[in-house]
Parts: C-alpha cells; structure tokens; sequence
C-alpha cells in the first residue's frame, strides 16, 4: 500500500512538472502556424517561468518585426505605383 501510495505521489509530481512544458511545446506550435498573437501565462516552477517570459518577447519581438515588413512592402508598392504614374504623365507629355 505505500509503494502504490508513493508511486501515485511521484507520478503528479513529475505531471505537476512537466505539464507547464506541454504548455511550451504547444505555443511554439502554434507561432510555427504563423499565429504570432500566441502569448503564454506565467508558469510555475523558475525554468518554466523564465521560458515562458522569453518566449513572450521573443513573439512579441517576431509580430514586430513582421509589421514593419509588411509597412515596407505596402511603401515599396506605394512607390511603384507612383513611379509608374509618373512614367505614364511623362509619356502623355
């Protein structure tokens, strides 16, 4: 009865620390989709706690990054376009 007992005890222990890495595994899925809005909840235990804190930049630093790609390809287009309309008034002269 107590090998049952402490195998019970050590088997939510090991669940108790290692779920918050299932937590981990899945974010880093889902910013592997391409959903960079993913953001993870303060973890318990230290290690977690700090993977979870620097995944949470590291993301908010790749949405940021993303942004500004996307403002420089809507500026290059916008830059074409206009280059494009100056080439037409040049010809229409």
């Amino acid at each position: 009865l107590t090998l049952l007992a402490l195998n019970l005890l050590v088997a939510w222990v090991l669940d108790q620390t290692t779920r918050p890495f299932g937590r981990i595994v899945e974010a880093i899925g889902q910013v592997e989709a391409g959903r960079f809005d993913t953001r993870l909840p303060a973890l318990p235990g230290r290690e977690a706690g700090s993977i979870a804190a620097a995944f949470n930049r590291m993301v908010a630093r790749l949405r940021e990054q993303r942004e500004t790609e996307q403002r420089a390809a809507r500026a290059e287009a916008q830059l074409s376009d206009s280059r494009e309309l100056a080439a037409w008034v040049g010809v229409l002269r």
